[in-house]
């Protein structure tokens, strides 16, 4: 082989290892796993710590609950403290147990209402067969203050046990509890609603209802309650492939409002937002689709409705949009 040749063979070797290389090393810095510092000092040491919820503290900052999963699906939960400037001030782990198989407790729901947060906890005892919702104070130290308890559920099996919703009002003086009770085959879905007084957490009224629609063991809906203590439903069920949406009203008298001429017939909803207004007026908004997907989503219109101070139906609009 000629000098010539033999540089030329050289020359791609080196070029073919160069090449190699420069795509290793590009691999390996895109394929690095990202480490945000948000803050400090920066938390990403403990990476088995899952974030369950943010919440505000108002002028002294957030709270960042966290849990961790372990033997027989019992969390341990975490909360750190954060001031306005995003520092670290503590991290607590907090007063939890979460008891064992047949008589467990779960962390539902949390809320910060006027300064304080407030955790609802189920209680499953198969046992006695109840379904108990509890309500504690939690605060930054991590520490549970029973408070109340709200609601039982009988029920005889866990995969069947029901389930509770919350939702505050406003202003934050009241809570609402819808509790859907266990499904049962061949009879109509039943639930209870109750609103309570959030100081000293008093029981004000309390109804059980029968729906028109089959029982079903999962449920889909939103439930929230006004300033006076009137509570709203939103109910969405899909039989053989076909949505259906019902809204109803309910206040201490008992009367269960079913709210007519929502022009929701034959529409999909895509997303939907329930929120009051300055003057504690329910508005409703969603985008509506006729070809509703799992991997993407086309939206095709719109829908709105604004309810008064005692839940009553006074504005409905839909709109198609351009294709």
């Amino acid at each position: 082989m000629s000098t010539t040749n033999l540089v030329r063979n050289k020359m791609r070797i080196l070029s073919t290892t160069l090449m190699v290389l420069a795509l290793s090393m590009g691999h390996f810095l895109f394929a690095q796993e990202p480490v945000y510092k948000w803050g400090e000092p920066c938390t990403n040491e403990n990476l088995d710590r899952q974030i369950e919820k943010l919440l505000n503290l108002g002028n002294d900052g957030f709270a960042v609950l966290k849990s961790k999963t372990g033997t027989g699906l019992v969390k341990t939960y975490w909360i750190e403290q954060y001031d306005a400037s995003l520092k670290l001030v503590e991290t607590n782990r907090v007063d939890f147990a979460g008891g064992v198989m047949g008589d467990s407790y779960d962390v539902t729901d949390i809320h910060v209402v006027n300064g304080k947060i407030y955790a609802f906890v189920e209680h499953w005892h198969k046992a006695y067969g109840h379904n108990t919702l509890l309500v504690r104070e939690l605060s930054v130290g991590g520490k549970m203050t029973e408070i109340a308890e709200l609601d039982i559920i009988d029920a005889k099996k866990m995969m069947n046990r029901g389930k509770h919703e919350v939702s505050f009002s406003e202003d934050g003086t009241k809570l609402v509890v819808l509790s859907q009770l266990p499904g049962v085959k061949k009879t109509n879905e039943n639930f209870r609603i109750s609103c309570f007084a959030v100081d000293g957490m008093k029981r004000l009224w309390s109804h059980e209802k029968e729906t028109t629609w089959p029982s079903k063991k999962y449920y889909n809906q939103e439930v929230c309650v006004n300033n006076k203590g009137v509570s709203l439903l939103f109910k969405r069920t899909r039989v053989k492939s076909v949505w259906n949406y019902s809204i109803y009203s309910i206040g201490e008298s008992g009367d269960l409002t079913d709210h007519t001429g929502l022009l929701l017939e034959g529409l999909e909803m895509e997303d939907f937002q329930l929120k009051f207004n300055s003057k504690d007026e329910l508005i409703a908004y969603a985008t509506i689709t006729n070809k509703g997907a799992v991997a993407e989503k086309r939206v095709h219109g719109s829908w709105f409705a604004k309810f008064d101070t005692d839940m009553k139906l006074q504005t409905v609009l839909q709109s198609d949009w351009d294709a």
